[in-house]
């Protein structure tokens, strides 16, 4: 028997397989010629750093020159995904990361390359993922 719980854990691991490793991406230039090495993803549970084999997702480029970034991170150490959702800002000759959260997209003022912000629910994710495609 199929339970709810079965059915999601299955569209969850069909979504994480579609993505490319999102190291591919990279490095990324931005419109005032910064360039994004890279990103290094954290786990939501454990918040140990995730290796970019295991971090899955895509990069698209969205209105104004901003990249929209969506990505999905598996911590082997203590078997629990973490989805981000975050956006790469030019910002004079540097950039900046903003990630949603409930009141809307928050500047995270630094330029480490450093994403401590998952979003904090999958479902929602995945359902904007569906929205994009």
């Amino acid at each position: 028997m199929t339970t709810v719980d079965d059915e999601v854990k299955a569209r969850i691991n069909e979504r994480y397989l579609k993505y490319a490793v999102l190291s591919d991406y990279f490095p990324l230039t931005l419109q005032n010629g910064a360039v994004v090495d890279g990103v290094t993803a954290l786990c939501s549970h454990c918040q140990g750093r995730l290796l970019h084999g295991v971090v899955r997702g895509e990069v698209r480029m969205a209105p104004e020159n901003i990249f929209r970034v969506t990505a999905i991170g598996w911590c082997i150490e203590c078997k629990v995904l973490s989805p981000y959702l975050f956006h790469i800002v030019p910002m004079g000759d540097t950039y900046d990361f903003r990630y949603m959260e409930q009141r809307g997209w928050i500047e995270r003022c630094e330029t480490k390359s450093v994403i401590p912000f998952p979003v904090k629910d999958l479902q929602e994710m995945l359902v904007a993922g569906a929205n994009t495609n």
